[in-house]
């Protein structure tokens, strides 16, 4: 129940991304890093519009990121 239901469920709420985004993240971690990158892309990209979302001069960059 946990993994089928529970789990994406929250990361849908909590990780509302523009899909592009997390496409062209995914491209960029995975040719930096590999198959490391492309699994770390994810989090990265939430730490960064989080932050974003947060500090005034990146809000720009939050929005574009958000859904």
């Amino acid at each position: 129940i946990e993994s089928s239901w529970l789990t994406p469920k929250l990361l849908g709420r909590v990780g509302r991304m523009n899909n592009v985004a997390v496409f062209i993240g995914l491209l960029f971690w995975g040719w930096i890093w590999g198959a490391w990158g492309m699994l770390l892309a994810y989090p990265i990209i939430v730490v960064l519009k989080t932050t974003s979302d947060h500090v005034e001069a990146l809000k720009p960059l939050g929005e574009l990121l958000g859904e």
